[in-house]
């Protein structure tokens, strides 16, 4: 891999284009932002050796008749032997994403919507960086996301051709008869109680970027093809608690 510019430097190109995109306000507040970051960063982290390092996320009884099993992922926020394993591009991707003018950012986008949990006044947060690869079979119902998430930001890492149909789907509420009588912020909901609004077209270097809250419906429609991957980027800016 050659040498990658200072993560400051790469930084500047996903601010410009937060800074420069318009939100999408239905079915819930989101972004919608295509070559979101540095092409040179992008094809290193699409080159990177990750098989020998993925690991089964969803794993154990509860789980064992779950389509989310079939989820496999790199902890890169936590991970520290990165480059011992050829990976050093995910360490400058984390480099990158955690500039401190990129998050600031992208909290001040969400604003109005973070407000509606909590004051963004002296604001603390953390941060969770995951590879993610499912596999097929994998399959995630409705949900909202838990509230502690401040801001999610998805990331396709979609070869050129790949089939759009593996994007993150959007989803309303149709059957309110079909919804439970309660539940938690991030319950898998029934999906015939829902309509699929629109799946984001899963391209190359596209991000989706929103504020869960309390009908940011989103899920994953089977991934049914035999030997398909889905392959994304996950940052999560967290509440601290």
């Amino acid at each position: 891999m050659s040498a990658l510019r200072p993560p400051a430097d790469l930084a500047l190109h996903p601010i410009y284009q937060v800074v420069n995109t318009l939100p999408r306000v239905w079915p819930f507040k989101h972004l919608v932002i295509e070559e979101f970051l540095p092409p040179e960063l992008f094809a290193a982290v699409m080159a990177a050796p990750v098989e020998a390092v993925l690991q089964q996320r969803n794993a154990g009884p509860e789980l064992d008749h779950s389509p989310e099993i079939n989820r496999f992922v790199i902890h890169i926020h936590k991970a520290t032997d990165l480059e011992q394993h050829g990976l050093s591009a995910l360490v400058r991707l984390k480099e990158t994403l955690l500039d401190s003018n990129f998050i600031k950012l992208v909290i001040n986008k969400f604003k109005d919507d973070i407000e509606k949990r909590v004051s963004t006044v002296n604001l603390n947060w953390h941060t969770g960086i995951e590879y993610i690869e499912d596999r097929s079979g994998y399959a995630l119902a409705p949900h909202t996301d838990t509230q502690q998430k401040l801001v999610t930001i998805l990331i396709y890492l979609a070869d050129p051709g790949a089939d759009p149909t593996l994007g993150t789907s959007l989803y309303t509420i149709t059957e309110f008869g079909a919804m439970p009588a309660t539940f938690r912020d991030n319950s898998r909901l029934p999906r015939n109680a829902f309509s699929r609004v629109l799946t984001i077209p899963y391209k190359p270097n596209t991000a989706l970027i929103f504020s869960p809250g309390s009908n940011t419906f989103h899920g994953v429609e089977p991934v049914s093809t035999p030997g398909t991957t889905r392959r994304v980027l996950q940052f999560q800016i967290n509440l601290e608690s």
